[in-house]
């Protein structure tokens, strides 16, 4: 029904109603006259039963209009509510997402930088010796040199240290890549490590034999008992911390021991060489960081090694749940930890 039509019939409701009461009043008197009061006052009271009646029936089908309506507001609110709710949980995802890229963005860029840096000194760390066994194998090849033995000799053995390094270089990143990607296997279990430690200290003493400014020192405990380690990822991360120790000291000394402490058995490598700056310390077990770098700690210069051998180190000694603890200053050399598990003496 429309709004006009719904005032058009009060209209007509309302007409209707004055003349019930008019038609009530000229009753009312021609009943007084004629002494009918108490009937006419009894209709009246039926009447007002009947209208009462109607009323209050009209008054709960408004009250149910009312509860109805109220109702719908209700529901409608809280369907609003519910998309409020939508919204802000929708809102929260794009937030999420947008930190997901770009935390992302972050990793491509690290990825990007270890990348440009590993292409740096790779490019650096494989010309040198290339070029040093081009160069002296020309000469050797050109009948127009006049060598003798000595200096023959001499030609083919830093042919043949260049040739060591190219393969330890590659045997590094071999091992790194391995690890990385889990599909490095080693075999661990309890073994003697006095073997490896004799081969380390005679590669470090070989390293040494042209520098007469650096003292090697070897000291063992005798009866060294038997550790949890796997050989070849125990002598890989042995000897490349020899190896740092080695070209970052030109004097004094490196010292290589090996001791027992409570569970542990503890193998010490430590020397009087330049130390690892404290910013480089935080990212000293980061892929391409080495203990020179410039101004922005980040970028390697032409004095580095490749930044390989911590790293790897580090994850070849977790494989075989060991733990590696360096201690060092800017200056004042470096202490370097490797802690094995030791065999109960009770198994």
């Amino acid at each position: 029904m429309s709004k006009s039509q719904a005032n058009k019939l009060n209209f007509y409701n309302l007409k209707f109603f004055l003349f019930i009461v008019v038609l009530e009043i000229i009753i009312l008197f021609i009943l007084i006259n004629n002494q009918y009061l108490i009937p006419f006052i009894i209709l009246l009271l039926l009447q007002f039963v009947i209208i009462s009646a109607l009323s209050l029936h009209k008054i709960n089908k408004m009250k149910e209009e009312i509860h109805t309506y109220k109702m719908n507001l209700q529901k409608k609110s809280k369907e609003s509510d519910m998309s409020m709710q939508e919204l802000h949980t929708a809102n929260e995802e794009l937030r999420a997402l947008n930190n997901e890229l770009i935390k992302s963005k972050k990793e491509l860029e690290e990825l990007s930088d270890y990348r440009g840096r590993f292409l740096v000194n790779m490019s650096h760390e494989l010309r040198t010796p290339l070029n040093s066994i081009i160069g002296f194998s020309t000469v050797m090849l050109d009948n127009s040199y006049d060598i003798d033995r000595n200096e023959y000799r001499e030609m083919v053995q830093i042919i043949h240290d260049s040739s060591k390094k190219l393969l330890t270089l590659i045997n590094n990143i071999l091992d790194l890549t391995k690890v990385e990607t889990s599909t490095y296997e080693p075999n661990p279990g309890y073994m003697d490590i006095n073997n490896i430690l004799e081969a380390s200290a005679s590669i470090c003493k070989g390293m040494l034999k042209n520098n007469s400014s650096v003292i090697f020192n070897f000291k063992k405990e005798e009866n060294l008992p038997k550790v949890w380690a796997d050989e070849r990822a125990l002598s890989k991360a042995l000897n490349n911390i020899i190896d740092n120790a080695v070209k970052f000291t030109k004097r004094g000394e490196i010292t290589l021991k090996a001791y027992h402490e409570d569970k542990f058995v503890i193998i010490e490598i430590s020397d009087t060489g330049i130390g690892i700056n404290s910013e480089i310390y935080k990212h000293i077990f980061e892929p391409f960081i080495t203990a020179y770098a410039d101004k922005d700690n980040r970028t390697l210069s032409e004095k580095n090694g490749t930044g390989i051998g911590l790293a790897l180190s580090k994850y070849l000694l977790e494989i075989i749940e060991a733990e590696l603890l360096i201690d060092s200053q800017d200056g004042h050399g470096t202490v370097v930890k490797i802690k094995l598990k030791k065999q109960d003496s009770n198994a």
